[in-house]
């Protein structure tokens, strides 16, 4: 069962990769490919945080040409300079961010540590863009930070998924080379109307159908069916010659599921010593009628002795010297 629920994933990763660069996951620098995706979705959504937060437009680029930290630094220059000399560097500062970039009135004291972040994520996003141009969906800085997440998502598992359906370092290699070609050479294919699209959804429907018929004879015979196909090296093949083995012996089988009732009603009455024993061999089938007697005999009797205090404190000595000491005292008497 464990490799028909891989062969599931890999069918919902076939159906989801439709048009998008699933494989790049599975190529030599796959790895190095998923994590830079993870980073690149962080640095995207801090760079996308740090445009958002400039006081006024600026051009896409600006963080390139304007170094936030000197400007900051300049700024309180001016800051500490008396008038007019004051107004006159703070002027030029304001001058300098729109020959550079700015399209509007910008305020230097809330974007020059703006403009310092962005060329920090900017910088690191152009390292990351190294590793990943050239993906379908990943366009650098201008990229959104769920389209990368997206991207990693389906690359990770994929990787997962084919590391899954086998053991052998060879036999992977292999595996992950053809599934690496349907990805990509045959993308077109894994359409909902393509071929290996319909063959995917069509295993995913059949799985479906199969959990539920495990799970309905789950509730008949217990959840060891499952278990033991767990590890099964064929389990459709199991599946089908325990299938043919009950047909065959239905008749054995109808007595068998009487017993499972009878045996649950006598549990839920409280005869769970009874069920074992019948079990174990030590009560023959047709000894169960007297034994269940004798028991109820034994269970009344002590029962109905601890209700009644004269017969609880009975004691069969001490009852005989009565009667003794009666006859003898009857024979002085009379």
């Amino acid at each position: 069962m464990m490799r028909l629920e891989s062969l599931g994933d890999l069918a919902r990763v076939l159906l989801d990769s439709f048009r998008k660069p699933t494989f790049y996951a599975l190529e030599p620098d796959g790895l190095d490919r998923i994590d830079a995706l993870g980073e690149a979705e962080q640095r995207l959504e801090e760079y996308g945080s740090a445009q958002a937060s400039l006081s006024c437009r600026y051009e896409p680029f600006a963080w390139r040409k304007l170094d936030g930290e000197d400007i900051s630094r300049r700024w309180a220059e001016a800051n500490q300079k008396r008038w007019p000399m004051s107004t006159f560097a703070k002027r030029r500062i304001v001058k300098e961010l729109c020959a550079n970039g700015a399209r509007g009135t910008p305020d230097p004291s809330r974007d020059a540590p703006t403009l310092a972040d962005l060329r920090q994520e900017g910088e690191a996003i152009d390292r990351l863009d190294e590793l990943l141009s050239g993906l379908k969906g990943w366009s650098a800085h201008a990229t959104p930070a769920a389209t990368a997440a997206s991207l990693r998502e389906i690359g990770q598992r994929a990787r997962v998924v084919v590391g899954r359906l086998t053991v052998d370092p060879q036999g992977l290699v292999e595996l992950r080379g053809k599934v690496r070609n349907l990805l990509h050479d045959g993308n077109d294919l894994l359409a909902p109307d393509g071929s290996v699209g319909r063959t995917a959804t069509d295993y995913l429907r059949a799985l479906e159908k199969l959990r539920d018929s495990v799970t309905a004879f789950e509730e008949v015979v217990g959840p060891a069916v499952r278990k033991r196909l767990a590890d099964a090296a064929h389990a459709p093949g199991q599946i089908q010659e325990t299938a043919d083995r009950i047909v065959a012996r239905h008749l054995e089988l109808r007595d068998w599921c009487a017993w499972r009732k009878r045996r649950t009603e006598a549990i839920d009455s409280g005869l769970r010593p009874l069920v074992n024993a019948v079990e174990a061999g030590v009560v023959p089938p047709e000894e169960i009628g007297v034994t269940f007697e004798a028991a109820y005999c034994a269970w009344w009797s002590t029962s109905l002795i601890e209700e009644d205090a004269v017969l609880r404190t009975f004691n069969t000595p001490e009852h005989e010297a009565a009667i003794k000491k009666f006859r003898k005292l009857d024979d002085e008497y009379l």
